[in-house]
């Protein structure tokens, strides 16, 4: 290896036999150096924007969950008022009557009517209905019907 081709760069300047850091230019070495208002302003508005999105999506998400807890148990208290109407004679009789599932889902009651179909005597049209009883209307509800044979 011939020395001649390799270029050294020396990282230390002499002056007066004390070595001295090289002093590169730089266009950013000004005292007024840092960020703008406007710049600031822009970057605040943005993260303000995302941190709205995300408060956003989280009140949606709560929304969604509380529906899907509302209809997940209002769908086993519709099938348990349909057991209950199925397995008990009294509980069995033409007719619209409301009602509430005590201390166990206070906050919620329904609804039922039972009316026989014109095919068959022993046949029975059953609807029974769950709403929120909490909100006081019937924006949260749900409902189901079937019919239901009833023995002589």
């Amino acid at each position: 290896m011939n020395p001649s081709h390799h270029s050294i760069i020396p990282l230390f300047h002499f002056s007066g036999g004390h070595p001295v850091n090289p002093v590169i230019p730089s266009k950013n070495c000004c005292p007024c150096c840092g960020f703008t208002l406007l710049e600031v302003m822009v970057s605040m508005v943005l993260i303000a924007t995302a941190l709205l999105a995300i408060f956003r999506l989280q009140a949606q998400n709560l929304d969604i969950q509380s529906e899907s807890q509302f209809m997940t148990v209002a769908r086993l208290l519709a099938q348990e008022r349909l057991s209950r109407i199925a397995g008990n004679p009294e509980e069995f009789s033409e007719g619209r009557s409301d009602g509430s599932f005590d201390q166990y889902y206070p906050e919620f009651r329904y609804t039922q009517e039972i009316r026989r179909t014109a095919a068959n005597g022993n046949l029975y049209h059953v609807s029974v209905g769950i709403f929120d009883d909490e909100k006081r209307s019937l924006e949260r509800s749900f409902s189901i019907e079937t019919f239901m044979f009833k023995p002589q």
